[in-house]
């Protein structure tokens, strides 16, 4: 019996149906990829304590949200800058980055980027604060991110 309706699918599946197999295959390509987008989302999903401390912190704005490992990162603008801050998955603030112009990072900084980096354009600039208060300024030169002291002391070159 059951040779005979696979015989029978076999037949229509390779002959009348061929409009039908494409759609068929099309159905379980879109279920699959929103059966994966859904546990990928849920996975990820931004929990609860985290939104609170961001809407603590920066309340009406809204974010877009990234996950860093096992932390979060909120990426928006507020007072016409982009800002983002980084929590811990139990709500804890990490650090917080705002953007800067190259003019205002430190005139260190400045000279280490023009000396080290002759010709090339700051392409981003920002000052990032972590959760203890420390200050350091990230720099994006030359396809590079270096990071500098308040003083405009160079640190190191970020992921390396």
């Amino acid at each position: 019996m059951i040779q005979f309706f696979f015989k029978l699918f076999s037949q229509l599946w390779n002959t009348k149906f061929k409009c039908m197999k494409s759609l068929l295959i099309a159905a379980a390509l879109a279920v699959l990829t929103v059966s994966c987008n859904a546990q990928a989302n849920a996975k990820d999903a931004v929990p609860q304590k985290v939104k609170e401390s961001f809407a603590k912190m920066h309340p009406g704005v809204q974010a877009k949200w990234e996950k860093e490992d096992s932390d979060y990162e909120a990426i928006f603008r507020k007072t016409g800058k982009e800002m983002s801050v980084v929590f811990h998955e139990d709500g804890q603030l990490l650090e917080e980055e705002t953007e800067i112009l190259a003019n205002q990072l430190p005139a260190n900084a400045l000279a280490y980027v023009s000396k080290q980096y002759p010709g090339k354009e700051v392409k981003e600039a920002a000052k990032i604060v972590d959760a203890f208060g420390k200050v350091v300024y990230e720099v994006v030169v030359a396809g590079k991110d270096l990071l500098f002291t308040p003083a405009g002391e160079f640190i190191k070159i970020v992921g390396q």
